[in-house]
């Protein structure tokens, strides 16, 4: 009288029938408000994707190493929570070439971390309403410069030795990830007093850091030379 059940799952894939591509250049500017770009959709066999109907959507999320050649510093602020709505940057028809262009305010992201990836998913629907889809990442930079920090930690388990001196190497790069000098950069060094190391991950850092009872290590205004401090 016992019965056995088993999920099956099937998945099916439906090929796209139009070629869809949005230009929207290398590194996406949020200082400038504004995103210009173009889109294009073409049916397989090369004839345009006449007066379609198309959107296009972004949404956001921090850059883990988003500078080549600085693997090793840390650019996100820790003490930021960070999350991204949907932005809608087209939604409309394309042109009887297949063409339009695209204009649409930017989301400012002060909150940011740092550096962002914008995600766009570009879909052109057909008459039958089937949509062929274009994913795509662009760097999104919310901020005029960026500050990256390398801790002297060359252990597995990242402690810093007692009794000694511990060199901070610092630098400041453009959003195309070029040394860039700046000045009163404010360096503070924390000692966080978790209650135990293995539920350090589950405490609200942005909170903690402005706590009273925390104690700050060091508290000074330095600057930059050709990117480096």
């Amino acid at each position: 009288g016992a019965t056995f059940s088993k999920t099956l799952k099937i998945e099916t894939v439906k090929p796209n029938r139009l070629k869809v591509r949005l230009n929207a250049g290398d590194i996406i500017d949020a200082s400038r408000g504004t995103f210009n770009g173009s889109l294009s959709s073409q049916w397989l066999h090369g004839a345009p994707a006449s007066n379609l109907a198309a959107k296009v959507e972004m949404t956001l999320s921090p850059a883990t190493n988003p500078f080549e050649g600085y693997t090793q510093y840390s650019f996100n602020n820790p003490a930021t929570n960070f999350y991204s709505d949907t932005y809608t940057i087209f939604d409309g028809r394309l042109d009887a070439s297949g063409n339009a262009n695209v204009h649409a305010n930017l989301p400012q992201a002060a909150s940011a971390p740092g550096m962002l990836k914008a995600n766009f998913v570009s879909r052109v629907f057909e008459s039958g309403g089937d949509a062929s889809i274009y994913s795509q990442t662009i760097p999104y930079s919310p901020f005029s410069a960026y500050v990256g920090v390398k801790a002297p930690i060359q252990n597995e388990y990242e402690w810093l030795e007692t009794d000694r001196d511990n060199r901070l190497d610092i630098v400041t790069l453009t959003p195309n990830g070029k040394p860039i000098s700046r000045s009163d950069i404010s360096v503070k060094v924390y000692k966080l007093r978790w209650s135990w190391w293995w539920n350090s991950d589950g405490d609200n850092l942005s909170s903690y850091v402005n706590n009273t009872s925390t104690e700050v290590v060091l508290n000074k205004t330095i600057a930059t030379s050709n990117g480096k401090g």
